[in-house]
Order: structure tokens, then sequence, then C-alpha cells
């Protein structure tokens, strides 16, 4: 019974907000480390995203993680765009024999190709599992996102009025 409300509750974190996908920028690729898998970001502003992905290193796992997003940290480059991520999220692991749940802290490096749109990057995550005994994990990768819809930024630069600045440029 425990499984089953871990399962529901984790479906019910993972899937609420996405009746959004479509209002801004959505992308999908994939991500290896741990875990390796596909990922998924839609962007609700020029600061603000929802990461999730599954993976598949020996046991399956779900996360979704709330991302708050600077354009300014580092330097832009001369060609493409790039940011960093702070977030926080659940994490579920269904082991063979019982399902593990999680919080997911999340850091991330972001940058995106010139003209292209691809996000290329790398994120790690300490992860404090809070069921079914509490313990640390660590969650690392790098991976590609491609993007079908050049919708607006996120935006670098709050000078920026214009809801079709392209990060892309």
């Amino acid at each position: 019974m425990k499984n089953i409300f871990l399962v529901l509750v984790g479906l019910t974190l993972f899937s609420a907000p996405l009746y959004a996908v479509g209002n801004g920028d959505f992308g999908l690729g994939v991500i290896v480390g741990d875990p390796f898998g596909p990922t998924a970001k839609y962007w609700f502003n020029d600061s603000r995203a929802l990461d999730i992905g599954m993976g598949f290193p020996s046991d399956f796992k779900l996360y979704g993680d709330y991302l708050w997003t600077s354009w300014d940290i580092f330097p832009q480059p001369a060609q493409g765009r790039l940011a960093t991520s702070l977030g926080l999220g659940p994490r579920l692991v269904f082991l063979h024999d019982d399902t593990q749940l999680g919080l997911r802290t999340v850091a991330g490096l972001y940058y995106w190709v010139a003209r292209n749109p691809l996000e290329i990057f790398l994120e790690i995550a300490p992860v404090f599992v809070v069921s079914p005994e509490t313990s640390t994990d660590i969650d690392a990768g790098i991976g590609i996102r491609y993007y079908f819809n050049m919708l607006p930024v996120p935006r670098h630069s709050s000078s920026t009025s214009s809801h079709k600045k392209s990060k892309y440029k």
C-alpha cells in the first residue's frame, strides 16, 4: 500500500505542471550520467522552468525540478547564451522490492548553441532520501535538449522588453 501511495504522489507531482506545455519554450533531450535517459524542460518565463526526466541506470528513476535561472552569473559568450540554475524537486526510484522517495537539490550550467535551438547542459543534484529510510545520494550528468518552438527567450537581460528576443542568436 505504501508503494502505491508513493507512486500516486510522484505521478501527481510530475504531471500537474504539464498542462502548460505549448505556452512557452519546450525542449526534449537526453542526459548521460546517473540518471541516464530522456529529459524535458518547460519554461514558464525568462527565469523559471520545470525540468523533468527519467533514468535507467540499474533502477528506474523519475525526477522533476523547479528551476530558478540566472543569466548574469557568468559573462555572456560572443556566440550563444550561458545560464546557471538552482532548483528543487522530488525524485522517485523504483527499486526491485520498494520505492524510494527523495528531494533533489540541483545546480546546473546551460549553454544555448548560437543560431540553433539546442541547449547543452551539466547538472549536479544532491538527493536527500526520505523514504523508506533516510540517506543521501547524488545525481549528475551532461546532456542536450532540442527546443521545438523558437518562442521567446528566456531572456538574460531585464532591459529587453520584447518577448521575441531569442536565446539562439
